[in-house]
């Protein structure tokens, strides 16, 4: 690891952990409270790509996917989260947009998330952005999840 992807690690950490921290109830997180945010910020930092949106008050959103393995042809994305008081601004839009943008450079055919089936907001911007429904999951906590796809 060289100086800048350490000085990267540890400012991007901290912010991403301060967002997740303060969204988490609204976020349906609740695999993050099961497993810790900070073991779950040490995965996607190791193995998924981050996108962030950052202005000089602090992180208003980002969103981690996976589409570093070249011999799949499906991406997945594992978070979106945006501050709450930036909703409605177009940042999940842009974030969603720029991660569905860089599968399709890489080659990926299609893209799947899950997504609360509660998280009304969400599951409309994955929608606008192509996502239709694939079927129900239920997580061990007995939540109730959707699993979307978008082909690319």
């Amino acid at each position: 690891m060289d100086s800048r992807q350490s000085k990267a690690e540890h400012t991007l950490i901290p912010q991403l952990r301060e967002l997740l921290q303060s969204e988490i109830q609204t976020a349906y997180c609740q695999a993050l409270l099961d497993q810790g945010i900070d073991a779950y910020l040490r995965k996607i930092y190791d193995l998924a790509e981050i996108a962030s949106l950052t202005e000089a008050e602090g992180i208003k959103g980002f969103i981690a996917f996976y589409c570093n393995d070249p011999t799949k042809d499906s991406a997945f994305i594992t978070m979106l989260i945006v501050n709450s008081s930036c909703c409605g601004q177009g940042i999940g839009y842009a974030l969603l947009s720029l991660a569905l943008n860089i599968m399709r450079t890489r080659l990926f055919r299609v893209c799947r998330l899950q997504v609360h089936q509660d998280n009304i907001a969400a599951i409309k911007l994955y929608e606008r952005c192509g996502f239709i429904f694939i079927k129900g999951n239920t997580i061990k906590d007995n939540t109730e999840y959707r699993l979307m796809e978008c082909v690319l």
